[in-house]
């Protein structure tokens, strides 16, 4: 049974939060599977992707846990 938590519900509220820091700060999350997180820059359109600074593998989740090197794709 899948259950739908109220928005006056204190974990809700600190989701919305989330939401709305993202949106102040033009940044958004991405899943790409195999290829790790995307940490979209929306107000520049930049795509940078978490990599773990010791094994640069591709990290599938935010926060890390872990410590991190940002890294984007040039042409």
């Amino acid at each position: 049974m899948t259950k739908v938590i109220t928005e006056k519900h204190p974990f809700m509220q600190k989701v919305e939060q989330l939401y709305q820091k993202m949106e102040e700060l033009g940044i958004r999350l991405d899943y790409g599977g195999a290829g790790g997180l995307t940490i979209t820059d929306t107000e520049k359109n930049v795509e940078y992707r978490l990599k773990d600074k010791e094994t640069s593998e591709y990290l599938p989740y935010f926060p890390t846990g872990f410590e991190y090197k940002l890294t984007f794709e040039t042409s």
